[in-house]
């Protein structure tokens, strides 16, 4: 049929479904800087975004890494940076882009005002910074091996990562301390994962000292540990 034998509420069909596509890309966008936006805030919130404004490639790495270790993760942090790159984000803005495109004739809001570097250094403890960043060597382990892991061999591995963490951040920090730091990573992972639905001070107190002292759990702890050294050593998200 010629186009101009087509009858008016082709046209209109056409048209209404084109206006749909449109406002669906425009709402995966509008998504997609959300999501890009609350990645942004958490990176200040543990103090790394530093290292992401001083060296932008970062967020290469993190993107290879995602992919490589967290599939799904690793996908929606690619396309929120496309969605959010569209509207060229700004180091001193901390990354962070309005959720659409500004228009002419709107008044610009006030710029994103980031936290200083100096303020965040203030009131970040290394030992959080590294129990954090071993959470997320942690999950990329956790991704790389698939393995069904019981209780004890999650503990160990939890251990092993902070250990792996600490050792390439040349971190000295007493026997107290480590324990405490594994003794809280174990109770994290066991409860994102549903195993700990409520604090048991015998249970996790056994499973602490069973992963630090068990030979049959040696080999997790270890292979735990060199991934998290090698993936502490290639991002340095626990540096403060």
């Amino acid at each position: 049929m010629a186009q101009n034998n087509q009858s008016p509420d082709h046209h209109v069909a056409y048209g209404a479904a084109l206006d749909s596509f449109t406002s669906a890309t425009t709402g995966l966008a509008v998504v997609g800087r959300y999501v890009w936006n609350l990645q942004m805030q958490l990176l200040m919130a543990v103090g790394a975004m530093r290292f992401f404004r001083a060296q932008p490639w970062l967020f290469v790495v993190l993107a290879l890494l995602l992919l490589a270790f967290a599939l799904p993760i690793g996908i929606a942090f690619v396309v929120s940076a496309f969605c959010a790159g569209a509207l060229n984000p700004k180091g001193e803005n901390g990354f962070i882009v309005p959720l659409k495109p500004l228009q002419p004739d709107t008044e610009r809001p006030e710029p994103y005002e980031a936290p200083a570097p100096e303020t965040l250094d203030a009131t970040v403890d290394p030992l959080d910074m590294a129990k954090a960043s071993a959470s997320i060597h942690l999950v990329g382990f956790l991704r790389a091996t698939d393995a069904d892991l019981s209780d004890a061999e999650l503990a160990a591995t939890a251990l092993g990562a902070l250990d792996g963490t600490v050792q390439a951040l040349g971190m000295e920090l007493s026997s107290l301390d480590m324990h405490s730091a594994g003794t809280a990573l174990v109770v994290e992972q066991l409860q994102q994962l549903d195993r700990l639905q409520e604090p048991d001070p015998d249970r996790i107190a056994d499973l602490t000292v069973n992963a630090m002292s068990s030979t049959a759990l040696a080999p997790a702890r270890e292979q735990a540990s060199l991934f998290a050294f090698k993936a502490e050593q290639m991002t340095g998200f626990g540096q403060v």
